[in-house]
């Protein structure tokens, strides 16, 4: 699947680049990212959670852009507000919510070494906790009862045919040094 940085493919110009490269790679589904439920007792800055809703207002054309393009994209979506602050509580609480469909949910899971310490990324620390939250091995069992299948993308992709590009190939910018 396709996704990228701070979302930026959800603008018209970036989501036509996104889906050639993604065509010419045979990638079938793409991020969906308008967060369609957020933990009530989630930690997260006011504004945080405004910048989420704003992001909607974006949705229905992208949507239909990706659609008539013949990509898939998960029926829901979350993690943006739990960005850095997705505890085991927060998590239960996402897993218990799910509808019937297919969820993405982002998480940013890694370790916080000197490397990353010194580099300029808001997510070092945070990181851990959130790879603790999703390798806590409590969760297979939770979320086998409660009817919630882990899948992959390549999986997903495999199961359907791409359609042909619709959109006209442009040719790349040239780069000025």
């Amino acid at each position: 699947h396709v996704d990228t940085h701070k979302h930026t493919h959800i603008h018209p110009k970036v989501a036509d680049a996104v889906a050639r490269a993604a065509r010419r790679c045979g990638v079938g589904w793409i991020r969906r990212p308008f967060e369609n439920w957020m933990p009530r007792g989630a930690p997260g800055s006011s504004l945080r959670r405004l910048g989420v809703s704003s992001l909607r207002w974006f949705s229905s054309g992208f949507e239909r852009r990706m659609a008539a393009q013949g990509f898939s994209m998960p029926d829901f979506f979350t993690g943006i507000v739990l960005t850095g602050r997705l505890t085991k509580q927060a998590f239960a609480e996402t897993v218990a919510a799910l509808q019937p469909g297919v969820t993405e949910l982002m998480c940013h899971p890694g370790y916080c070494d000197a490397e990353l310490e010194e580099s300029t990324t808001r997510l070092k620390r945070e990181r851990e906790l959130e790879r603790e939250t999703v390798t806590d091995g409590t969760w297979q069992a939770r979320l086998r009862e409660g009817g919630v299948v882990l899948t992959r993308f390549a999986e997903m992709n495999a199961s359907r045919e791409l359609t042909p590009n619709p959109l006209p190939a442009v040719p790349a910018p040239a780069l000025r040094e």
